[in-house]
């Protein structure tokens, strides 16, 4: 039966974390962030491959917890030494069994310590309505951590990737950027859904501003929808102008009017058709929350899912605090060691409840 080798953890931890490793003295180091406190290193010993600093700063409490969770995984040992964490894998563990328990440890670290995982592996962990998602700050952070259902902190215009492509928080949700342009769907009379090519509307209204001397501009799609109202007043104002109104302190226009009443014909036809993209997506959005309350709903009147005990119970004052009894029967099915992370979790919709695990 063939060893486990440092090569080969440093190669899983790569794949897991998506970052590189430097092989120095038969050693290798996988460098989380610039700062070097926060470096794995990939040792060995006889029988054991040493995992030092897997998750750099996390305290002997949390590691215990995460002991707890690597007792399906007795070839897997977690420790202190120096005030750093280790992991200590024994040569015979296979390849696939450490992938999985490197991939829990990691996941449920994403979740428990989002500010600190996020700082470190660069992504977290979000449940929503049964669901889970991967937060990442970069897409160059996805890998086979954060590979499933992951979306990127949008950037200071909207704009963010996920794994079904990129996205835009201000923009109508049947919206997507194809070949350069910003396009979404407008319904029609019958009931079907037609592509309205968003980018060609806004040059539109960016000649017509400056064919009339408005000094208003929009230079983003986004800030076309942000600014909606700004543009539709200025779309009057550009009106009046055509028609010939005297505006104070904007000169009369000099482009040829025929033109500018084709334009601006044009533009209201497409601004009523934006209008409708934006009501379309809102609705659609107002009933995707709406299915979530209903599933929300059915949990609270159904109570928890999985729930294998419950009892009432007395609570003791204990010191400065407050103690509270736990069953053998409960103690054998949360495989209870020395320390618990003890919780509290406030749920959609629900109280606030302790977690102990």
């Amino acid at each position: 039966m063939s060893h486990l080798t440092t090569r080969v953890v440093a190669e899983i931890l790569r794949e897991l974390l998506n970052r590189d490793y430097n092989e120095l003295n038969e050693e290798f180091y996988i460098q989380l962030t610039q700062d070097d406190r926060h470096t794995i290193v990939i040792s060995e010993t006889n029988e054991h491959i040493l995992v030092k600093n897997f998750i750099p700063e996390i305290s002997k409490a949390y590691l215990e917890y995460l002991t707890a969770i690597l007792a399906e995984y007795p070839e897997i040992r977690g420790d202190f030494a120096d005030d750093i964490p280790i992991l200590a894998v024994s040569k015979s563990c296979s390849p696939d069994r450490l992938r999985g328990a490197l991939r829990s440890i990691y996941e449920t670290y994403a979740y428990d310590r989002p500010t600190e995982a996020f700082r470190l592996l660069g992504g977290f962990v979000v449940r929503f309505l049964d669901m889970k998602f991967q937060v990442i700050s970069d897409v160059k952070k996805v890998g086979r951590l954060f590979s499933d259902a992951y979306i990127s902190l949008p950037d200071e215009n909207g704009w963010f990737q996920s794994n079904v492509g990129l996205n835009n928080i201000y923009l109508p949700i049947l919206s997507w950027k194809a070949n350069g342009s910003v396009l979404t769907y407008v319904p029609d009379s019958d009931g079907s859904l037609r592509v309205f090519n968003v980018t060609e509307f806004l040059g539109k209204i960016q000649k017509l501003f400056e064919s009339v001397r408005i000094s208003f501009r929009v230079n983003s799609e986004v800030e076309l929808f942000q600014r909606l109202h700004e543009v539709e007043g200025s779309i009057e104002l550009a009106k009046t102008i055509i028609q010939g109104g005297a505006i104070p302190f904007i000169p009369p226009t000099l482009e040829s009017k025929p033109e500018l009443v084709n334009i601006l014909k044009d533009i209201e036809a497409d601004l009523r058709q934006l209008k409708k993209a934006i009501i379309l997506s809102e609705f659609i959005e107002r009933r995707v929350i709406l299915r979530g309350v209903v599933k929300l709903a059915s949990k609270v009147l159904k109570g928890e899912s999985g729930v294998l005990s419950a009892s009432v119970r007395k609570v003791s004052k204990l010191g400065a605090g407050y103690a509270i009894y736990i069953s053998k029967e409960e103690a054998k099915v949360l495989k209870l060691t020395d320390s618990v992370v003890v919780k509290v979790v406030a749920e959609e919709g629900q109280k606030p409840k302790i977690v102990i695990q």
